[in-house]
Order: structure tokens, then sequence, then C-alpha cells
């Protein structure tokens, strides 16, 4: 592996582990959103909060980073397949093996 490939893999792994807690966050807010305006809605203090159910719309932060995550692991996993010779993804970056097999 050179250090281009090495570089490349470095970013994508540093994206996601970077990413990572910024979409927590994301999908925290929105649920604490999500709550936070149905919270008149569930006024009846006998209904178990197991039972009340909301849907959280995510924010477009929390989809832009969705977005953003998923194609840096495939972004990843086509980098380490490539490098290591084995699965289908390394027809994607036109690299064609000599087997045919």
């Amino acid at each position: 592996m050179d250090a281009d490939e090495f570089a490349q893999v470095a970013v994508a792994a540093a994206t996601i582990l970077l990413g990572l807690p910024f979409l927590q966050q994301a999908t925290r807010q929105d649920g604490e959103r999500a709550t936070a305006g149905t919270a008149a809605w569930h006024s009846d203090r006998n209904t178990p909060s197991a039972v009340r159910r909301t849907d959280v719309v995510p924010s477009s932060t929390t989809v832009a980073l969705c977005v953003v995550l998923a194609a840096a692991a495939f972004w990843l996993t086509d980098l380490l397949t490539t490098w290591m010779g084995i699965g289908s993804l390394g027809y994607l970056n036109g690299k064609v093996p000599d087997d045919p097999s």
C-alpha cells in the first residue's frame, strides 16, 4: 500500500470516527425535539411512557451526516477490499483482475 492509498484509508476512517459523535448528537436532538413537541399531546399521566409513540422526523443535519458516513464507510470498504485483493468492490474503481474467475 503506497502513501496515497494509506492517506485515503486514513481520511475515510477519520471521517467515520469523527462523524459518529456528531450523528449521535444530531439524532438525540431530533428525539428531544420530537418529544418536546408532543408533550402537550400526552398530558394523561396514566399512560405509560412505553405506550406513547412519537414520530421522529430527522433534521437535514442528520440526513447529511448519514449520507456522508455511509459514503465514507463504502469508500473505506472499497479501498480495503481493493488493497487486499478480495471482494467484488475492486471492480468499481476500474481495476479488473487478470483472472476472470
